[in-house]
């Protein structure tokens, strides 16, 4: 029929026609017809096939024809992004992922050093992106030209150009149903790992850039306002600092409160951090003249009274609130009514 594999993966090394195909002497469905037996091949053309969809399954899993297809298919394949149905109502002009919503032939090169296909795999999981890497139509083209010298007949035969017809289509299947099915998942789960890897060495830059700084020193807070409550304290003493770990939807709120050596003095674990609990900080009075009916309501008054109760006990000198979303200031302006 042509080259094996091992040839044809040799030629593709050598990058030139180190192997030659023979061309039989017969046509190719004469000599199909000879192979004929039902039911499984019941004519010459469901023979040819047959022997088509081997040899491409034979080549397509040489690696050293992989590795050749794997590097032009690296350089030369495009992200493509659509909006489903749903995306296209959602993603407006000032959402997060405007950005992406539709990219058109974009070299996969331009995502190193971005966490943007993180961003892309985000809404596609949210069903608001259709993601495609595929070939686009003249790049396939050009690979299957520049590669189809290497496994076709160079005979002038009108016989050789009947069996070059089943060896080029045998070519674009290796290429089309085979290889490029593959590298596209490949290449989606490297540029997956490479935006990760980003967002990590991020993180560590950020969190080194935090831990080298100089410690909070109580010098660095005595024209503070509190500072005048606990004059009584060692001098030598170091910051108390109560952190709170503060969720936008979660169903409880970590209190941790640390001394100047970084021990753990006190915690407290609120059971009513939503997202309208920060309103009600500012209502406190109102909380204790009464008016609390519901049980979510006493919870969250238990809440307020309790965090004060640590507070007035330890008196911190910094309060670190770890929240995310727009509800940020609101509890942070909660939390001076709290602690002035």
């Amino acid at each position: 029929f042509g080259l094996s594999a091992e040839q044809f993966g040799e030629n593709l090394s050598a990058n030139y026609a180190k192997h030659l195909p023979e061309d039989p002497m017969e046509d190719p469905l004469a000599l199909a017809q000879e192979h004929v037996c039902a039911p499984d091949f019941p004519d010459a053309e469901s023979v040819l096939s047959g022997v088509r969809y081997m040899l491409a399954k034979e080549i397509a899993a040489s690696p050293i024809v992989r590795q050749h297809f794997r590097k032009g298919y690296q350089m030369e394949a495009k992200v493509f992004t659509e909006p489903t149905e749903r995306g296209s109502r959602e993603i407006d002009g000032t959402h997060a992922y405007m950005p992406i919503k539709r990219l058109h032939r974009k070299p996969l090169d331009l995502f190193r050093g971005t966490d943007q296909f993180l961003m892309i795999t985000k809404a596609e999981r949210e069903g608001l992106l259709h993601v495609k890497i595929e070939l686009c139509a003249e790049e396939y083209n050009m690979i299957v030209d520049e590669t189809k010298h290497l496994f076709l007949s160079t005979s002038t035969q009108l016989a050789a150009a009947e069996w070059n017809f089943h060896r080029l289509q045998v070519l674009t299947t290796v290429l089309r149903d085979h290889l490029y099915p593959i590298f596209a998942k490949e290449e989606y789960t490297r540029l997956v790992d490479e935006a990760v890897q980003y967002c990590l060495r991020q993180c560590v830059m950020r969190l080194e850039r935090d831990c080298v700084r100089a410690p909070l020193m109580r010098d660095d807070l005595k024209n503070r306002p509190h500072d005048r409550r606990d004059r009584d304290r060692d001098p030598d003493e170091g910051v108390r600092i109560l952190g709170i770990s503060w969720p936008s939807i979660a169903d409880h709120c970590t209190c941790a409160l640390i001394d100047g050596s970084g021990e753990v003095v006190d915690f407290l674990t609120l059971t009513a951090p939503n997202v309208r609990l920060p309103r009600d900080f500012a209502r406190t009075q109102r909380f204790r003249d009464g008016g609390v009916k519901t049980d979510r309501m006493k919870r969250k008054k238990r809440d307020v009274q309790a965090l004060q109760r640590l507070i007035a006990a330890h008196k911190p000198d910094v309060i670190a609130l770890g929240a995310t979303g727009l509800h940020v200031n609101r509890v942070q302006e909660d939390f001076r009514t709290l602690y002035p």
